[in-house]
């Protein structure tokens, strides 16, 4: 008998669950050797029941005697967590990708540093939801920051958000305002078009452009040549897929 045969089934639960993430904690360095120092539920291979931190080897860092763990409270609707996996039959793989993507709000000079702290090294972290499901990213391997935005400076834009467009949903986003002259840099152009001068309202029809989570859509003007003033509406019809 192999040693990944089947050990249970599962039942459709019931309606009770709570989308989005709540807090994340970042441990204070990369610990090398959690795995020899928990313990593991009995029934279920992927919980664990204790840490085991005094064990740890960033147990004492900064601080003697103790396992510091830094917390940041996240705003709902902004952070999620996900988790790809990817089976190769033809080289009898299977691997697991952990990824955590953060929106942070208000970025002063200290958070800006414990951000360029984050990158420099490769700590675990723990993710609580809001069903206080808490899950332990980077237990081997610790996490690695792949990328980021700063954003400074932005004018928030005023939304007229869910004008009657088919649902009851609340499309919650951050949404800014460029100035005069800005270009949009680091990204690919999705759909450009020639608007009539005289057009008043102009519809473009893009089709489904996919949005993976932690990026962002820009749209830039640029007006008739003698054109001083201009006021620039723009409706979407956004889809959250499930």
């Amino acid at each position: 008998m192999s040693n990944c045969a089947l050990t249970s089934g599962r039942i459709v639960d019931c309606k009770d669950q709570i989308g989005g993430l709540k807090t994340i904690f970042f441990c204070a360095d990369y610990s090398s050797n959690i795995g020899q120092h928990m313990t593991v539920n009995g029934t279920d291979p992927l919980q664990i029941d204790t840490a085991g931190f005094t064990g740890w080897s960033a147990y004492g860092t900064p601080t003697g005697s103790t396992m510091t763990l830094y917390k940041y409270d996240l705003r709902p609707n902004l952070s999620s967590m996900t988790v790809n996996f990817n089976a190769d039959a033809a080289t009898g793989t299977t691997f697991f990708t952990q990824t955590l993507s953060l929106t942070l709000q208000k970025i002063d000079a200290a958070t800006s540093n414990q951000i360029k702290l984050l990158c420099y090294n490769r700590v675990q972290i723990f993710v609580q939801d809001n069903n206080d499901n808490v899950f332990l990213l980077g237990l081997d391997n610790g996490c690695d920051v792949t990328g980021g935005t700063i954003v400074s400076g932005a004018t928030d834009v005023d939304m007229n958000i869910n004008k009657n467009a088919g649902s009851s949903k609340v499309l919650s986003v951050l949404a800014y305002r460029g100035a005069e002259g800005n270009t949009i840099t680091d990204g690919n152009m999705a759909y450009g078009s020639l608007i009539a001068g005289s057009a008043r309202p102009y519809v473009i029809s893009t089709g489904n452009i996919i949005l993976p989570a932690g990026t962002s859509l820009g749209i830039n003007v640029t007006p008739q040549t003698g054109n001083t003033s201009m006021d620039i509406q723009v409706f979407m019809a956004v889809i959250e897929k499930g």
